[in-house]
């Protein structure tokens, strides 16, 4: 291996490795946020060492840069070991791709830029671009997306508690992502190395022997690419920085301006409010996804008793009666099969019964226990405590049953969902939401759900035998309304009806159109409140998984000026306001100092409503014009850069 391709694959190896350090320290559980100005450095630093190789060589270099920063996803997504080996190997070297392909492109861009004084003041935002397109063609397009550890989302605490207003509530998370990127992109727009230091050495032409070519022809050089500019002069560095600078200053007040609309009655003692007790059932998921009936028993008695101590009064803060107005479980933490009031009256016609693998004493129970068994007590309880319950279960249509031989049943219906149910005055209400976005992997295959025998063959034989996807995708966005509280200091609290809430389910609060969707109906806002409930169970004992899903919460948040109650089953749950600060975190009963995960109890906390949640963000309105923007530019530019270019 020649001396000066040693020395790039030593370069893009210890710049991938930095690239991983920078991740880790900006990313929770560290989460140092400034380090993500820092994030894009090492992938430039390779990229300008390439634009004159041969496509091979800067294919060979990125790819190096890519598999060193293997160790992060390598930690971050350690939880899906567990789920399937294969899966896990191959998310890695997914997540890894994107980041080659990025190296890979900017090459060719440094490229171009020396050819044009034009082309090298703009580098810094086309640089910008590139890397904020990748982000959006991994994070929204390709396989229908993974949009984890964006260059922005580190830096919320940066526009959430210094008072600069979110510039994604204008354009988006992904243009916050191009103004965290651009210093770094303009720094090493700047440093790049002259023209001619970059070209890669190439052997003169092969000489016959004896053809009396002799010195003449060994001197002959290969065709050339036109000779590039000069180095970057003063008045070209002043323009470059001003230009980026103008950008940035315009990114952020563009922010500002959007806070400002925004800050007329955000805290106010006067505003609407939403008392919410959030119940964190901790089961994990290993128990969950087996979960025998005895076992399901105990766990429904200990969530209606942590309910009903919850819808007592009790001491929060300041207030000495505080009360919830709603009381919410996480998603398809219901214990018995299908809610929906059709399919519970199969359920019932059918006789449909569960075995006991062991008594439960405690409880009075020795026999099988009939399927509706866990409906009529959730209702029962409902109603007793006279507080409305929103309740993460399993919907079936149209389910009916045959009967098989030796009394066993088989059971059909036209979709199975995962849903959010509104029990109040001791019924369920008929309408429900439905999960729209389905987690790619954990839900659905994505390409392969069109053909399901085909998809099942996959999971048989490539992911995990008896693994079946089975729910179907919702189709509407359905907002709950419940009444809420509205105090005054010089008045009781007083009643307010129709606070409207969005209960994105899940992995759907990761997608900001899928939250848009729900909150932003029909040109208009739709929703006050977003309650998101979830199972994070998934990812285990590995800590890295939690904080970073509720980080994305926070984005969704600032984008849409809306707070979230995050209700997850083994954590963390907690209340972020409009501007996507943590207000509440885990149980009440946390301790100082931790996160409140791996903790069975309940999160009580007064959400109030901004009296400028009438009106939608900018982003809510025109949505992710601005990604999918630099989407179409990163496509370009990664068609163009696959040309085939003559060494220099």
């Amino acid at each position: 291996m020649p001396n000066f391709t040693r020395h790039l694959v030593l370069v893009a190896l210890l710049a991938g490795l930095a690239s991983a350090g920078l991740l880790a320290l900006a990313f929770p559980p560290v989460g140092v946020w400034p380090v993500a100005f820092l994030i894009p450095v090492p992938a430039l630093l390779v990229a300008q060492r390439l634009p004159f190789a041969r496509r091979r060589r800067r294919l060979a270099i990125a790819s190096v840069f890519a598999l060193a920063m293997l160790p992060f996803y390598a930690w971050q997504h350690a939880f899906m070991w567990n789920v399937s080996e294969l899966a896990y190997v191959l998310h890695q070297f997914y997540m890894v791709f994107w980041a080659g392909l990025f190296v890979f492109i900017t090459a060719t861009v440094f490229r171009w830029s020396g050819h044009s004084r034009t082309a090298r003041v703009a580098l810094p935002a086309l640089l910008a671009t590139l890397w904020t397109g990748v982000e959006f063609i991994r994070g929204d397009v390709f396989l229908e997306g993974f949009p984890f550890f964006f260059a922005a989302h580190p830096t919320i605490d940066l526009w959430s508690n210094w008072g600069l207003g979110n510039p994604a509530s204008v354009l988006g998370t992904y243009f916050v992502s191009f103004l965290v990127v651009l210093p770094a992109c303009t720094l090493m727009a700047m440093l790049r190395a002259n023209p001619d230091s970059t070209r890669v050495p190439t052997a003169p032409p092969r000489v016959p022997p004896g053809s009396g070519a002799g010195r003449d022809a060994s001197s002959a050089s290969a065709p050339t690419d036109p000779a590039p500019t000069t180095p970057t002069d003063r008045r070209e560095r002043l323009l470059t920085w001003s230009l980026s600078a103008f950008i940035l200053i315009a990114g952020i007040t563009l922010g500002s301006l959007e806070n400002l609309a925004n800050l007329p009655g955000m805290g106010s003692a006067e505003a609407p409010a939403l008392r919410v007790a959030a119940l964190q059932t901790n089961i994990a998921q290993d128990n969950k996804t087996s979960w025998p009936t005895h076992e399901r028993l105990i766990a429904m008695r200990r969530w209606l008793d942590l309910s009903r101590a919850a819808s007592r009064p009790a001491p929060l803060g300041s207030n000495a009666n505080w009360r919830p107005d709603l009381i919410v479980w996480p998603e398809t933490m219901f214990p018995g099969p299908a809610l929906n009031a059709s399919a519970r009256a199969a359920q019932d016609r059918a006789g449909l019964a569960f075995p006991l693998r062991q008594p439960v004493p405690e409880l009075g129970v020795s026999g099988p226990i009939l399927a509706t068994v866990y409906a009529d007590a959730l209702l029962d309880a409902q109603k007793s405590m006279r507080i409305p319950m929103l309740i993460g279960a399993i919907a079936e249509d149209n389910l009916q049953f045959e009967s098989l031989p030796e009394g066993r049943l088989k059971a059909k219906s036209d979709g199975v969902f995962n849903s959010m149910f509104l029990v109040r005055d001791g019924a369920v209400d008929p309408a429900r939401y439905d999960k729209i976005k389905l987690t790619p992997f954990g839900e659905t295959l994505p390409f392969f759900s069109r053909f399901p025998a085909f998809q099942q063959w996959v999971l048989d034989r490539l992911v995990l035998k008896g693994l079946t996807f089975e729910l179907r995708a919702g189709t509407t966005p359905v907002v709950f309304t419940v009444a809420g509280t509205a105090t005054r200091s010089d008045s009781p609290p007083a009643r307010v009806n129709n606070i409207r809430i969005a209960t994105p389910i899940c992995y759907e609060t990761v997608w900001a159109w899928a939250c848009r969707a729900m909150v932003h109906q029909n040109g208009a806002r739709a929703a006050d409140i977003m309650i998101n409930a979830s199972n994070d169970g998934w990812y285990g004992n590995l800590s890295p998984g939690r904080p970073n899903f509720l980080l994305l919460c926070r984005w969704r948040c600032a984008e849409l000026n809306t707070p979230m109650v995050h209700v997850a089953n083994t954590g963390i749950s907690a209340h972020i306001d409009a501007d996507g600060r943590i207000v509440r975190q885990g149980p009440d009963d946390t301790p100082a100092g931790e996160s409140g995960a791996w903790r069975e109890g309940v999160l009580r906390t007064t959400v109030t409503i901004p009296t400028s949640s009438s009106r939608s963000t900018t982003y809510a309105r025109i949505g992710d014009l601005y990604g999918t923007f630099t989407g179409i530019i990163a496509a370009i530019l990664g068609i163009l850069s696959l040309r085939r270019t003559k060494p220099i």
